[in-house]
């Protein structure tokens, strides 16, 4: 079936209204003359009226899915939702007629047509065609006829705002593209760096056509000799005076004798912004347990212990510092677990293991736990890792007698970090005849970890409750946490706060300014045309080409600290209805009048005064985390305007017969060392594009994918470009598949790094096909997981064994097994309330026996370079 979402009718939409030129009629609003109302409180509604006749009303909130997946949807389309309610305020309906055949309907736009058509009535009207230049107009280009139908100048006089038309200027005025005014035209570039005197790099501006400028880039080899790409500039590299400090990235890394571990440094302006074309010197202060080479390149030692690494900016004696933990060989006869904290590259102390059948050991200091047991290739063992504040980690079939395994933090549900922020969109030109009312952004911070776990909460992030207000109208919408919006001078939310994963992340943002006019045009017939259901197919297929034009930004090197969350009394994350069972047992039954149930403490407490909510949970405390180190603002500065392009393998079917997917998703973008996943640039691909277009397993046309680069953003030696593709039921957003071998959730993956770590912008990028997903039964009473229809040629296998408070534990097997039988739950608690299964293939070279291997380097270390495709399901019960 195609993938459309249920809706009904309305019981009454709200009404907004938006103080706009023109007549206002009662009860409505005024947007290129159409007259409506717009409902996005909990579900977003959108009504609209033609005079007096109602139209059309959606309610997306109300569909036939669980409320899990309601909230999924909700959150993966919230740009759709967006745009199709500023769709939806300005969808131009028919207009009252007069003056007969002689006169416009709507606009002065027929020159044979001397009369226009407003508020019912007829008026003289010009036009533009036979205005002659006047007033500081030079061409009959600038003139205009205005509301009052008279012919007016429309060039912008100097020292006034040009940022809504960069090429409107008066005569011989230019737009000045850093205070986005029109001011007399440079000279020479000498006349640039006069002009711009608190411009850092105010040296390399050029004069061209009267206009200072940057030659602009996407990476050094754009420059000229001597200057290199910063910020989608070509600047000279920073001197000494200029740089303040410096980081090591890693900060921390772990090596045994013979293994290497890359490290890279970052400098910063006393801005704190990134320093261009830094250089750096290296050292160690123990080559006997580490030796660190011109490049950065440490090589663990015969010696155990730490090192520390020192970069020093060449040239300079600005220098930091990271540390190295080298371990040395394993006595014979004897297995070493070396338990390391996946983000942080720290030992774990005081996990508990177990090896094969032997007693559990603690990790000591190093994370080390040794056992007098030796696993090998004609002894394979089971190694089981446990602790309360991480997950657990099993590997099954274990070769080597030299372990290294990767646990996964658990942070406090207590706490939470982000950074807040606001978009500068002044980099953003709007040039006729865009007319841009509508600004748009997302921000987010950097996403660490594998791409197994990728999904649409993790770059969306946390909702909150957006209070809108518009004229005497007040309405509330759950909107992500790093969405920005606004209309005209209207800002819906001005300002971001993105929560994120605790350490050093890069902040990014994507975002653009929209015509209402193109939103109202593409997406006004699919959500008013027809029947009581909106075509989820068409509305994708419609949108995402409107956000190929959005540029993007990046702010390195953000911390992200835990802070106290704060008690939820307003419902900001708009889950009131939920939270009542989440604490105190029956929370409205356990407190009585007058009192609420603490959810820190756990117990009920008098309600304070002027509050009533009897069950609030904890939100992160968004007004108090920091601002962005940039000042608090992100410069959305270099376009999305490299295209790439996929072809989709056919759709193949699952045992049922059935299409498992029916859309690829493309995410692209750069992984950054120690930060993680940036996201640069999205599109998809759908089998169905509309009603009229039934699935077939094809995806007929190419995926296009515009992405930025990082162009000096981010040191090239930290990043690497990759693409993710995502083979999903659209449905399956909603937390389920329609159409697909069964209920929950299936996905298929496919990850692409690119030759010479550069976009492929030059030739076609073919998918492999997408495997059918197998099926997998999770029975809890037997602690048993099986599976069938497994695809051919993967590697490894994964269960996510699920607990209460998000708690897992990952269990790892070769892909010979056929089935996974947990083990007793060890003693810091069970974790197997339901599973989720994800079938893996790995790069050429790498093995299930490496990936627990200390010293390879194809180990669980470098997992997030080593997937090739995976499969993920949900395990249903039997």
């Amino acid at each position: 079936m195609t993938s459309r979402v249920k809706c009904i009718p309305s019981p009454g939409p709200m009404q907004l209204a938006v103080p706009t030129p023109g007549p206002v009629g009662s009860g409505g609003f005024w947007v290129q003359g159409a007259r409506g109302s717009l409902d996005i409180c909990s579900k977003l509604v959108v009504g609209i009226e033609a005079g007096t006749e109602e139209v059309a009303k959606y309610d997306w909130g109300t569909q036939d899915l669980p409320n899990k997946g309601e909230e999924q949807m909700r959150k993966a389309f919230v740009l759709v939702l967006f745009a199709m309610a500023v769709a939806g305020l300005g969808l131009a309906l028919t207009m009252p007629a007069c003056g007969g055949s002689s006169s416009n309907t709507d606009k002065c736009t027929d020159p044979a047509k001397p009369k226009y058509c407003s508020d019912k009535q007829c008026h003289e009207c010009c036009v533009a065609a036979d205005c002659e230049p006047k007033d500081g107009c030079t061409t009959a280009s600038q003139m205009r006829c205005n509301a009052n139908y008279a012919c007016e100048c429309t060039c912008i006089q100097k020292g006034s705002s040009c940022a809504a038309n960069p090429v409107g200027c008066c005569g011989d005025l230019a737009c000045d593209p850093f205070t986005n005014t029109c001011t007399d035209p440079c000279t020479d570039d000498a006349s640039c760096a006069t002009a711009h005197p608190d411009e850092l790099f105010k040296a390399n501006l050029k004069c061209t056509d009267g206009v200072c400028d940057y030659k602009h880039c996407t990476r050094d080899g754009n420059c000229a000799g001597g200057t290199v790409c910063y910020n989608g500039n070509c600047v000279t590299p920073a001197d000494c005076g200029m740089i303040a400090s410096c980081a090591v990235v890693p900060a921390k890394a772990v090596t045994q004798e013979g293994a290497t571990a890359a490290f890279s440094a970052t400098a910063f302006l006393t801005s704190g912004a990134l320093a261009p074309g830094v250089t750096f010197q290296w050292g160690s202060d123990n080559n006997a347990v580490a030796s660190v080479d011109a490049n950065g390149l440490v090589t663990g030692g015969a010696q155990s212990g730490a090192a520390t690494i020192t970069a020093t900016v060449a040239g300079c004696t600005t220098k930091c510092t990271g540390t190295v933990s080298n371990y040395g060989s394993v006595q014979a006869g004897h297995t070493r677990v070396v338990v390391i904290d996946e983000l942080f590259n720290t030992p774990v102390e005081g996990a508990s293991v177990v090896v094969g059948a032997e007693a559990p050991v603690v990790t000591d200091a190093q994370g080390i736990a040794d056992v007098a047991v030796e696993a090998s290739s004609t002894n394979p063992l089971t190694v089981t890792v446990s602790k309360d504040d991480y997950n657990y980690v099993t590997a099954e079939n274990v070769t080597t007698n030299n372990v290294l395994i990767h646990a996964g933090k658990l942070f406090p549900s207590d706490k939470a970090g982000g950074y807040r922020g606001e978009f500068d969109f002044n980099q953003i030109k709007c040039v006729p005849p865009h007319t841009c009312e509508v600004k748009l952004g997302l921000a987010g911070t950097s996403i660490p970890g594998n791409l197994i776990n990728l999904n649409f909460d993790l770059i969306l992030g946390d909702m909150v409750m957006t209070h809108i207000e518009l004229g005497s109208n007040k309405i509330d919408q759950a909107l992500p946490a790093g969405l920005v919006l606004g209309l005209n001078q209207t800002w819906f939310r001005q300002f971001f706060s993105p929560t994120g994963v605790p350490g050093k992340r890069v902040a990014w943002g994507l975002g653009g300014k929209l015509d209402l006019n193109t939103l109202i045009s593409t997406l006004g017939p699919i959500i008013s045309g027809g029947g009581g259901d909106i075509d989820v197919g068409a509305l994708l297929a419609s949108i995402l080409p409107l956000f190929a034009d959005f540029y993007t930004g990046l702010v390195p090197n953000v911390p992200v600290e835990l802070k106290d969350k704060v008690i939820d009394w307003n419902d900001i994350n708009d889950n009131d209805g939920d939270d009542g069972t989440k604490h105190c047992g029956n929370c409205a039954a356990a407190c009585p009048d007058g009192e609420y149930c603490d959810p820190k403490e756990l117990i009920c407490k008098t309600l304070p005064s002027g509050k009533t909510r009897k069950c609030p949970d904890l939100v992160a405390d968004y007004d108090n985390f920091p601002a962005l180190t940039t000042g608090g603002k992100m410069p959305l500065n270099i376009k999305m305007d490299q295209a790439m392009n996929f072809k989709a393998a056919d759709f193949v079917k699952g045992a049922d017969d059935k299409y498992a997917y029916d859309a690829v998703v493309i995410l692209a973008g750069v992984i950054v060392k120690d930060a993680g996943l940036v996201p640069l640039g999205l599109s998809v691909g759908m089998d169905s594009k509309n009603k009229d277009d039934p699935p077939d397993g094809k995806i007929a046309d190419l995926i296009s994918v515009s992405v930025s680069d990082v162009a000096g953003r981010i040191p090239e030696d930290q990043v690497k470009r990759v693409a993710v593709a995502l083979a999903l039921n659209v449905s399956s957003l909603a937390g389920g598949i329609t159409g697909g071998s069964s209920n929950g959730t299936k996905l298929a993956g496919q990850v692409i790094f690119f030759a010479d770590n550069k976009f492929n912008t030059s030739s076609t990028i073919n998918l492999d096909p997408f495997p059918a997903p197998p099926t997998a039964t999770w029975n809890a009473g037997e602690r048993k997981l099986t599976w069938a229809n497994l695809p051919a040629g993967m590697d490894y296998l994964q269960a996510i064994f699920s607990g209460s408070g998000g708690k897992n534990w990952n269990y790892m097997v070769p892909a010979s097994a056929t089935q996974i039988v947990l083990p007793a739950a060890p003693a810091a608690g069970d974790r197997a309330n339901d599973a989720n299964f994800v079938s893996i293939k790995l790069v050429d070279g790498a093995s299930y026996a490496d990936l627990v291997r200390f010293g390879s380097n194809k180990n669980i270390a470098n997992l997030v370079e080593l997937v090739k495709s995976f499969v993920f399901t949900e395990a249903a019960a039997p």
